[in-house]
């Protein structure tokens, strides 16, 4: 009976030492090139100027930590899954194979979906820059500030720490140049936004998104043109009121007004029909906006 004990035991050791210690040796392997994925990703990433900021959940691990730690999960997922197989009990975890399979004939298209919006984000970074460069060059906000709209830039420079009315302290002054820039950092990131979640291939996530992001790309060039309807509208009031303040109380219009005692004696009769006039407009500019924007119930 001993020797039956004893010769089993040595039949088992010959048939499953080798193979367990080959699978140790998978997992060593396994360890080494995970902790090396994990640096070299880390690293590269990590020096990368658009990738260098903090995530949001804890402020000591970049974008390239975490992405250096899924690599090296990935690579332990493998590397378990081969020690396994080798073990002859991988048919144990055939659910977490399928995933592992999964994983790998999706992990193409989750690269090429990041490359596809990092590139953009890149390209829609240097556009939006660009465009705040020229238009503060050409002195865009002087020339509307000229026109009447937004604040001269001469008084922002007079008064730098001044803070514009319902904005927080320590919040960036408001510019055309600016809002020009994002706007056109919206128009380039949002098709790339669309064709990133297309390459994705995710029905489920990606149908609703991009039908949102479809629903707010046409909505823009419709904003665009409520705003410039205002804008215009809003200058030839101006112009227009100029022009009544300016005309009427030489021709006498004030005075004969006031005669009639219709109106106090401190009362300018020509800025009420100025002002008038300027509401008129833009209350006529405003339903056309509306109308631009789909309201038609306003």
């Amino acid at each position: 009976m001993y020797r039956e004990t004893r010769a089993y035991w040595q039949t088992q050791l010959m048939e499953w030492g080798p193979k367990v210690a080959i699978a140790l040796l998978i997992l060593l392997v396994t360890w080494i090139v995970a902790r090396a994925v994990k640096w070299a990703l880390s690293k590269a990433i990590s020096r990368t100027p658009a990738l260098q900021k903090h995530t949001p959940g804890d402020q000591h691990e970049t974008i390239g930590h975490q992405l250096g730690t899924i690599a090296k999960l990935i690579i332990w997922l493998v590397g378990i899954m081969a020690a396994l197989q080798f073990l002859g009990v991988g048919q144990i975890l055939q659910p977490i194979n399928r995933l592992t399979n999964d994983i790998f004939a999706f992990l193409p298209k989750l690269i090429g979906a990041g490359l596809i919006f990092f590139i953009g984000l890149i390209v829609a970074r240097i556009v939006r820059k660009l465009v705040e460069t020229l238009l503060s060059a050409v002195n865009v906000d002087g020339w509307m500030a000229r026109a009447g709209l937004g604040d001269h830039p001469s008084t922002v420079r007079a008064d730098p720490g001044a803070v514009p009315p319902g904005a927080a302290p320590g919040a960036p002054r408001a510019t055309f140049a600016k809002a020009a820039g994002i706007l056109v950092f919206a128009l380039i990131i949002i098709p790339v936004a669309i064709a990133a979640l297309q390459v994705l291939g995710i029905e489920a996530i990606s149908g609703p998104a991009i039908n949102m992001l479809d629903q707010i790309s046409a909505a823009i060039p419709r904003i665009l043109t409520a705003g410039l309807w205002l804008g215009i509208a809003f200058i030839a009031a101006r112009f227009l009121k100029t022009i009544i303040e300016g005309v009427l109380p030489p021709a006498g219009f004030d005075d004969a007004i006031r005669s009639t005692g219709m109106v106090a004696s401190t009362t300018a009769p020509s800025r009420i029909v100025a002002n008038v006039a300027f509401v008129a407009i833009m209350l006529a500019a405003a339903i056309e906006a509306a109308h631009q924007l789909g309201g038609d119930t306003v």
